[in-house]
């Protein structure tokens, strides 16, 4: 299904001249050797282009169409017409002899691939080859000036007198003649159906976020374990894809992760995800990113009206307005993530469906995550990025989340299933080990929240629900109003009830609550002396609260269990909240 998807979107990229056809690639190119018609190297070029990073401007090669590039891992391998400079000059900066050899594959490549064809471009290349000896390459002038660059390993193409040979039609036709020749297994391919050429290795995918630069396998068979009976070291036999499927789908999915299409690339944790759409794809991609990208720092994403009004569009009438598109409900919508795996890809989810599905879902995913905030949180939404922040350890010098965790969750919201259970327990885990304010922050609260209403079927509020007589619910509230009072009583102290006790009340609240009750009676008969007001008031909300529990506060239970605990920090939050809020607006 991943195969076919990017086929598909390759045929339609193809439709729309955005990437180069079968047996071409986009490759990036460092320099350009100028050769005249004798075959004499008159000048090199430097093909770099200046980009931004950050606040630094770097040069980067240029990505330019060329001759599809083989898979190399070792051995002397020549391409036709781009290469480096060991294979197109016989230079290295340290293997000299290798660079020697490299090069006379190269020549033997040309000569044999050109020979049929007499045009100026072939004639200039086969004389340069005929005539270049590595042995004095350094004498040359424009070798001497760019030899830093050249032995770097970057890519080089050929210019004939100033002109890309690239774009040469006798060249590209004795390139394409080549691939026809190409001698391959021919079986029904699994992608296409169809009788075809089988691929025995595919193309290298890039851009992949901690893969191999030089790129990684999304399909291959590197032991014998993997491989079926009777194909034996025959790679891509064992599955066979057809070289034209092949070719598309690393192309689709290389085009989707190249510079030319990053906006529409997002990471969480270390999976990069792309998505496309079978209809304006670059305008659906858009308003994917610009959802994805909501409240980053580093790039622009959809304001908190633009979510809502997209939401309540796309729910009443199946299709919305954005920036002058009308974005349609039932455009097929393909997202996939993939993390690296050494030399390979792996996987992390792969989703199809309609895009309104995916975004009725999301919406789904928000109704669940409102909560009241404290009025410095200015955010309507918590994106899946911070969402899973918070389960690093915030003194972590290494932010990285969880792989699998990090798939498992963007599954889940997309397609509205339950949540991983792994998430829940990691913010309920980070919530007992964090200190200070930021230990049930409404992000953490909101979640738990979500987790209930969809995982265990509760019915949670968005802010405090006064009729809950839920035990642990209630017993959260109370630690909230027990906490009130401390602060009260001394705002400045060091370490409150919820440094000492959060935790074991969370956990085993017959053992502290008794010790919090006896403590609280200490702090409100002084407050009874200095806020006789606020006093009265907290008495009032704590004999309450006692009495809503069920069997009263003589039942409080020795321990609770891990969806209780989440219950518990709820309850605690939104009774907080409320306090603070009435407090502040008393300071004000």
């Amino acid at each position: 299904m991943i195969l076919q998807a990017l086929v598909q979107y390759y045929e339609q990229l193809i439709k729309e001249n955005k990437v180069p056809p079968m047996g071409w690639a986009k490759a990036n190119v460092s320099y350009a050797l100028d050769i005249g018609t004798d075959g004499q190297l008159l000048q090199i070029y430097t093909l770099m282009e200046s980009r931004a990073r950050g606040k630094k401007v770097i040069d980067v090669p240029r990505l330019m169409t060329v001759p599809q590039p083989l898979k190399r891992s070792s051995g002397i391998a020549p391409q036709f017409l781009y290469d480096n400079a060991a294979y197109l000059l016989g230079i290295d900066g340290a293997k000299l002899e290798r660079a020697r050899q490299c090069f006379a594959q190269a020549k033997r490549l040309h000569e044999d691939l050109l020979r049929p064809y007499a045009g100026t471009a072939a004639e200039a290349i086969k004389h340069f080859f005929a005539s270049w000896n590595p042995e004095t390459a350094t004498e040359h002038q424009a070798v001497a000036a760019h030899w830093e660059g050249l032995v770097k390993g970057g890519g080089i193409i050929f210019f004939v007198n100033g002109r890309n040979v690239m774009q040469d039609a006798e060249l590209t036709a004795a390139w394409n003649e080549r691939k026809r020749q190409d001698e391959a297994v021919v079986m029904q391919c699994l992608v296409t159906g169809e009788q075809a050429p089988i691929a025995r290795l595919h193309p290298s995918i890039k851009g992949v976020r901690g893969a191999q630069s030089s790129g990684a396998s999304l399909v291959s068979f590197n032991a014998p374990a993997y491989e079926s009976y009777g194909h034996d070291d025959e790679q891509g036999v064992n599955a066979p894809v057809s070289e034209y499927a092949a070719f598309a789908y690393s192309t689709a999915l290389n085009y989707l992760l190249s510079g030319e299409m990053n906006r529409n690339t997002q990471y969480i944790g270390d999976m990069t995800i792309v998505y496309w759409a079978e209809r304006q794809c670059e305008a659906y991609q858009n308003v994917f990113s610009e959802f994805l990208c909501a409240q980053r720092p580093d790039e622009e994403g959809m304001s908190d009206e633009v979510l809502r009004s997209v939401f309540d569009d796309i729910k009443r009438q199946g299709w919305f307005d954005y920036k002058g598109l009308r974005m349609e409900y039932s455009n097929p919508f393909y997202i996939l993530g993939l993390s690296p795996n050494a030399a390979r890809l792996s996987v992390r989810c792969f989703l199809a469906g309609t895009f309104g599905d995916f975004m009725i879902h999301i919406a789904n995913h928000m109704e669940r995550m409102a909560i009241v905030k404290p009025f410095f949180e200015t955010g309507e939404c918590v994106p899946l990025w911070v969402l899973l922040q918070e389960t690093v350890s915030p003194k972590s010098q290494h932010k990285a989340v969880s792989p699998a965790l990090a798939g498992a969750v963007l599954q889940a919201i997309l397609t509205d299933q339950a949540y991983p259970e792994a998430l829940y327990q990691a913010i309920i885990l980070r919530i007992h080990a964090d200190q200070g304010s930021g230990k049930v922050n409404y992000r953490r609260a909101a979640f738990i929240k979500a987790y209930l209403i969809k995982n265990k079927g509760r019915n949670m509020t968005v802010g405090l629900n006064e009729a809950s007589t839920d035990r642990a619910y209630v017993l959260g509230r109370l630690f909230a109003a027990l906490e009130y009072v401390q602060y009260q009583y001394d705002s400045k102290i060091n370490t409150t009830i919820r440094d000492s006790y959060f935790d074991s009340a969370c956990t085993r609240p017959a053992v502290v609550f008794p010790v919090l009750l006896k403590l609280a009676n200490h702090h409100l008969a002084k407050l009874r002396k200095e806020k006789a007001g606020i006093a009265r008031d907290m008495d009032r909300l704590i004999c309450s609260l006692l009495k809503t529990l069920p069997g009263g506060e003589q039942v409080i239970p020795m321990h609770v269990s891990l969806s209780k605990q989440g219950e518990f920090i709820l309850g605690y939050y939104h009774q907080r909240e409320v306090l603070l809020a009435r407090h502040n607006k008393e300071e004000a």
